[in-house]
């Protein structure tokens, strides 16, 4: 969800609180703002570092394994990216890098997410 909420150069607030959001409903409330704020510096310090092509090869080689992950993690980063009204080209070549690394070809991001990706 970071690398798609990135990839345009710009953090807006809807995007983070979305994300605050999401982790704290992934984790079942057991993450509290401080920690979710030390994980989006992390992932912010990780993306520098390292840059956008590992940081994908790095998430699509957790959840390869597993078909409903992969899917779930479009879904969620597909979600962020239209949270601030709109999915800009940045974000949604950043999905379709996520699911070409994740097997899931431009057919199937179409009907998971009828057409909006």
């Amino acid at each position: 969800m970071y690398l798609v909420m990135a990839a345009d150069g710009h953090l807006d607030e809807r995007e983070r609180i979305a994300l605050r959001g999401a982790l704290r409903s992934l984790t079942a409330g057991v993450l509290g703002t401080s920690a979710m704020e030390s994980m989006l510096s992390e992932f912010e310090r990780l993306l520098a570092v390292q840059g956008l092509e590992l940081r994908l090869d790095d998430v699509a080689s957790r959840i390869y394994g597993e078909p409903e992950d992969r899917e779930l993690a479009l879904a969620l980063a597909s979600t962020v990216a239209v949270v601030d009204d709109r999915m800009d080209s940045a974000e949604q070549r950043t999905i379709e890098a996520l699911a070409e690394r994740l097997g899931i070809g431009k057919e199937r991001l179409e009907s998971l997410f009828g057409g909006r990706e």
